[in-house]
């Protein structure tokens, strides 16, 4: 008999990958987001599997929202993916980070205890909850440092489920990820904006591309190969938690050059930033922990996923010009 899963989240860029390697899988898939209009589920027609899953309205919360998809769907595994994504937004909203990412994952762990303590857990957590330009061999030696509400709200929800693990002897297993990039990033992220202004550019509808400082240093993964990870960790005899990175890093300067060569542009001559050295030397975390123990490690490296990014967004645009009607971000805006 086939696997149950419930992706809370389902309609962001990890949600829609999972829900696919899922189904590839043989997984039900049930998804539950905050939203359910065409428009909002667009990465999952992108991906052709809209009709291959349901997504239910959740408000994670809200208690009786949570117990409800839980209780209805019974899934065998639930991956918690759902959480406001923007850090720079969250010392503008606060009590909304800290209600989202935080607290609101009691309601789960507490729905999941209720209903069928026997449930897998995967949570998506971030490195940015870690001590910054550090590297760690293991989940056992991190250091906690977050610097912002977003890091503080993701940093209570890994607590309160290692809390969950231990105390009641619960599957919950923790995801602690570094940035992870696709063609279904949101537009709000650094990565998704060049690789779309690039495009743009490129076919002379827009003239500059517009960045702050630009020698920070990150480590960007493949999104797919995330979700990849996500799914490993809950197939395991025993959960455990786990850093997710590349061991790779890049400046955003990098990930700007890379992405006007690929349309064949000098980026100096469209982009206007601010080159000045950066205090921020990036997260620099060690994911060989995962690599050893499960057999999972990044195959698809740096150069690959911004000419991934910057050749889909300049593909869509053409079928924009072009008249055509197809799943896109842009046309939610």
């Amino acid at each position: 008999m086939s696997k149950t899963a419930l992706i809370t989240g389902i309609a962001g860029q990890d949600g829609a990958y999972l829900a696919k390697l899922l189904l590839e899988k043989g997984y039900r898939v049930q998804g539950a987001d905050k939203d359910s209009s065409p428009a909002y589920l667009w990465r999952l027609r992108y991906l052709e599997i809209l009709d291959k899953v349901s997504v239910d309205l959740l408000d994670v919360t809200d208690t009786a929202s949570v117990y409800d998809s839980v209780g209805r769907n019974r899934p065998d595994e639930v991956y918690h993916l759902a959480a406001l994504t923007a850090p720079g937004l969250s010392e503008m909203r606060p009590i909304n980070y800290a209600e989202v990412n935080g607290t609101a994952v009691i309601n789960l762990l507490e729905a999941v205890r209720c209903i069928n303590p026997h449930i897998k857990i995967f949570m998506a957590s971030t490195v940015k909850l870690l001590e910054k330009n550090a590297c760690f061999m293991d989940t056992e030696s991190c250091r906690f440092e977050p610097d912002d509400p977003y890091a503080i709200a993701k940093l209570y929800g890994y607590a309160i489920s290692n809390i969950y693990r231990q105390g009641y002897g619960m599957y919950v297993a923790n995801g602690i990820m570094s940035n992870h990039e696709s063609c279904l990033r949101p537009l709000d992220f650094v990565t998704r904006k060049i690789s779309n202004e690039a495009a743009r550019i490129s076919l002379g509808l827009s003239g500059k591309l517009e960045l702050g400082k630009v020698e920070v240093v990150h480590d960007w993964g493949y999104a797919p190969e995330f979700v990849n990870a996500m799914w490993l960790m809950l197939q395991q005899e025993k959960p455990h938690d786990y850093i997710l990175a590349t061991n790779e890093y890049h400046t955003v300067r990098e990930f700007v050059e890379k992405a006007f060569a690929v349309v064949g542009l000098d980026w100096k001559a469209y982009t206007r930033a601010d080159l000045s050295p950066s205090a921020e030397n990036g997260n620099r975390y060690d994911s060989s922990e995962i690599q050893s123990a499960l057999g999972w490690k990044p195959a698809v490296k740096f150069d690959e996923i911004v000419k991934i990014m910057v050749e889909e967004d300049v593909r869509r645009w053409k079928m924009h010009l072009e008249g055509k009607s197809f799943p896109w971000d842009i046309n939610s805006i």
